[in-house]
């Protein structure tokens, strides 16, 4: 079931080709890193690194990087030697056995494993002291008038086990040779790794936090993991906002983990539940073996109370260790802090109260498989349901229900082919699809250019041939005219933009942006072909160099509003609208019929919360295309975000006349209902949305969030609001979709909770409600326990309610309330 070749648990045995595939949000760290390690190799200055984060985040993955791209930099080599001691765990370290190691990687590097053996084997024959001055002697005159930069993981394990005399050999060391610098890992926290009294504390490191996956990581890493292998499957998925939508199901499991990323990523292109199952199933018993040898190291004492852990899911105290795994409570505290020691274990401190659990969650799923084989798949299941519609997404981009951005040229309009070459065939053939390209008959330009083709087989037939299936939607083929133009070394600048532009459009973006470049290197004067870059680069989330090359193009052409609207979206997801507004209303100003652009501007209008300007706007466009259905929709959008309901649904239903028969504009109908009080229009036209829309393969069961939103005014009417909720429920039981309004009510709990126009009262009975209503169903017990507990902590602002869920139920519920607990150990 292996989709990748990626290493889940090593990074370290990755190739560079591997690493760099898999890099993602950390480029801007690297390269401050290699800056500070480049002034220590060149300077007097020498800095250390402590690079600090949670097991999975890719800590190993950074290091492997730093190492590979030191290795690049030629300027350094004669300034610098690199010792890598990439160890996951110091199970004998002392200071002899620290030397020793630097000694082999250097040594290793130069010889190879075996002869870097036999080159350290007689030290470590010596006595102790001997030993130690002799690797000392040995590593100084190596290094001579060069610094060492030494790579180190898992520095608070090494800390540990050498202890507080080891580890004052260590600091003497660095700090007396004066060549060394320290680039170190450590899962942490800081206070663990540095403990007061340790002498690395008094400024000998700069501190570096390791943050965890956001969600555009997370989608960047899983693409660029899925093009790597040449995935195609997931790459055409990933790209889509049903695949984006799957990797939230996945950040809700795996949090900011890189690692459980990398290992759960196979699990997106599974369509049927019970194939997700049982890939689940084999990818935990993957696991199995690298965690099992972690537990085979602990004593008898220590494996119970990790298995205690296990099956109690949430943080325990003391005395439930003690009374569940039958030992005293000092035993229990002192190997619960040496399991904090070890990295099995982290802490939470609340209060007076102190709280334990697993630090990993891969740990904790595997060993639950081993104890009890399908009880956490169940749970597994549970929030993969959840967040498994691809509606989440899509509603913050249903306001703008746009096309893609405009084609370009040599795709918008054919390209003539010259008749001249003295074969009557061949201009009888070149007429007939000049002709076909005049009148835009697609179908008929490609027969005729594939006569071409097989006569005299040009360039330009060619190109014209990779025209015409582009614009007839056959992409594969296209690719492979391209491709083959390619092979034949006849590509030129053209070429190489459709070819682009073609792998920009099918999600293979880093593959386009390669083509791009090569176009550019042919051809840099073609402001057309920077626009084509800047679109990829936004694809890539590559923000600021997508700004650059709209600013090359525009230095080359500013009148295309293309270009202008590129502009827009990068600024815009960079969350500068202002300028975004400005970038899109130059795009309308010089393309008055480019609808895509008047939208986009209307859009990010609304977001200024400058509603009545884009309301102007949109009724503009109406007027100009008063038969477009999506200038219905987005005036019908603008209409409901100023609660003009009544004229919104006449826009929506407009949109509906003009054939709009999207899931999207159906749902918002079924919305306004409710939010103009009529509840039984409203619930007739919802039943007609799930049947339509809720058992297609791309199932759609609608914002269940805003529907169950147009719940609360009955708040104060308990009996009405109790019988909405039972309608709505049977509504989506009937079409078994559940779990989507699960989803609904797990995204309202923040302003249900945190409303200071509700009383306390009032969320209680919110709660109760749905209790009373939905409580039996499994769809709901996650949606329950965690608006349970956000009612309470409202109530108590009790820190503790928080230890009664498991880690992934507690990240959720941190995030809707804005509570953030750190583990102290």
């Amino acid at each position: 079931m292996e989709i990748f070749n990626v290493s889940r648990l090593s990074p370290g045995t990755m190739t560079p080709d591997e690493l760099e595939a898999t890099f993602v949000q950390r480029a801007n760290q690297l390269q401050n890193i290699l800056e500070c390690i480049a002034t220590s190799a060149l300077t007097s200055e020498k800095q250390n690194l402590l690079l600090v984060g949670p097991r999975g985040v890719g800590k190993t993955h950074l290091i492997s990087m730093i190492y590979y791209r030191l290795k690049e930099v030629e300027e350094l080599n004669d300034h610098m030697l690199t010792a890598w001691l990439h160890v996951e765990e110091w199970s004998d370290a002392s200071f002899q056995d620290f030397l020793l190691k630097i000694l082999f990687a250097l040594f290793s590097q130069a010889y190879g494993d075996q002869a870097a053996e036999q080159r350290v084997a007689p030290i470590r024959a010596l006595e102790l002291k001997e030993a130690e001055s002799t690797a000392v002697g040995l590593i100084k005159e190596l290094v001579g008038d060069r610094t060492l930069m030494i790579l180190l993981e898992n520095f608070g394990g090494l800390i540990q086990k050498l202890g507080n005399f080891g580890g004052m050999q260590l600091y003497s060391f660095i700090r007396e040779t004066g060549f060394c610098c320290l680039i170190a890992t450590s899962p942490g926290p800081v206070s663990r790794v540095l403990p007061p009294g340790s002498p690395f504390q008094r400024n000998f490191f700069r501190t570096e936090q390791l943050e965890e996956l956001s969600f555009n990581d997370a989608v960047q890493l899983v693409s660029k993991m899925a093009q790597y292998q040449k995935n195609g499957e997931l790459s055409s998925l990933i790209a889509t906002p049903r695949g984006r939508a799957r990797v939230q199901a996945l950040s809700y499991l795996a949090g900011g983990n890189h690692r459980a990323y990398v290992v759960f990523a196979p699990l997106l292109i599974q369509e049927s539940i019970g194939k997700l199952s049982e890939m689940l199933l084999q990818t935990l018993d993957h696991l199995m073996p690298f965690y099992n040898s972690r537990i085979a190291c602990l004593s008898q004492e220590q494996s119970r109370i990790i298995e205690f852990v296990c099956e109690s899911r949430h943080p325990v105290q003391m005395a439930d260790v003690a009374q569940g795994c039958t030992t005293t409570p000092t035993s229990a505290l002192a190997q619960l802090e040496s399991l904090c020691k070890m990295g099995y274990l982290q802490s939470y401190k609340i209060k007076d109260a102190r709280y334990y659990e697993l630090s990993e969650l891969l740990m904790r799923l595997s060993f639950e498989v081993k104890k009890h084989r399908n009880k956490p798949i169940g749970l597994l299941l549970d929030l993969l349901r959840l967040w498994y519609s691809p509606f989440q997404l899509k509603k913050k981009q249903a306001a703008l229900p746009l096309g893609s951005v405009p084609e370009h040229e040599h795709i918008q309009a054919l390209p003539s082919l010259d008749q001249n070459g003295g074969d009557p065939a061949t201009a009888e053939y070149s007429s007939e699809y000049n002709a076909a390209a005049l009148m835009n008959d697609d179908v008929r330009a490609l027969q005729a250019v594939e006569k071409l083709v097989a006569t005299r087989k040009s360039n330009q037939d060619l190109i014209a041939q990779a025209s015409c299936l582009i614009r007839l939607e056959r992409i594969d083929q296209a690719l492979a005219v391209c491709d083959a133009i390619i092979e034949s070394n006849q590509a030129s600048a053209l070429v190489w933009q459709m070819r682009a532009w073609i792998l920009n459009k099918i999600g293979r973006f880093d593959e386009a942006l390669s083509s791009c470049k090569k176009s550019i290197e042919l051809d840099p004067g073609v402001y057309r072909t920077w626009c084509e870059q800047a679109s990829i680069l936004l694809n890539l989330n590559r923000l600021k160099e997508a700004l650059d090359s709209c600013d090359t193009a525009i230095g080359l052409n500013n009148k295309d509003g293309y270009v202008w609207e590129i502009q827009g979206m990068a600024l815009k997801d960079m969350e500068k609208l202002e300028e975004a507004v400005s970038a899109f209303s130059k795009a309308v100003e010089l393309d008055p019929k480019q609808l895509s652009s008047r939208m986009k501007l209307c859009a990010t209008l609304v977001e200024l919360n400058r509603c009545e300007e884009a309301l102007r706007r949109a009724q503009q466009a109406a007027e100009t295309y008063p038969e477009e259905q999506q200038v219905s929709v987005l005036l019908g959008s603008i209409l409901a975000s100023l609660r003009r309901y009544e004229e919104s649904l006449q826009s929506f239903n407009k949109a509906v006349s003009l054939g709009n028969n999207s899931p999207f504009v159906r749902y918002k109908i079924v919305e306004l209902l409710l939010a103009l009080d009529r509840w039984r229009e409203g619930m007739a036209s919802l039943d007609k949305a799930l049947d339509q829309f809720s058992h297609l393969e791309n199932a759609d069961a609608g914002d269940t969030r805003a529907l169950i939103r147009c719940l609360l005014p009955n708040l104060f009417a308990p009996r009405i609001l109790q019988l909405s909720i039972k309608v709505l429920f049977l509504i989506y039981q009937k079409h078994r979709t559940l779990g989507i309004l699960g989803q609904g009510l797990i995204e309202c709990i923040p302003e249900v909770t945190a409303s200071t126009s509700l009383s306390d009262a009032d969320v209680g009975l919110w709660r109760n409600s749905w209790q009373m209503i939905a409580g039996r169903m499994a769809e709901f017990r996650l949606p329950l326990r965690l608006l349970d507990s956000a009612t309470r902590f409202r109530k108590t602002r009790d820190l503790r309610i928080f230890m009664d869920l498991p880690l992934e139920e507690r990240t959720l519920l941190e995030q809707m309330t804005g509570v953030h607990i750190d583990a102290i150990a």
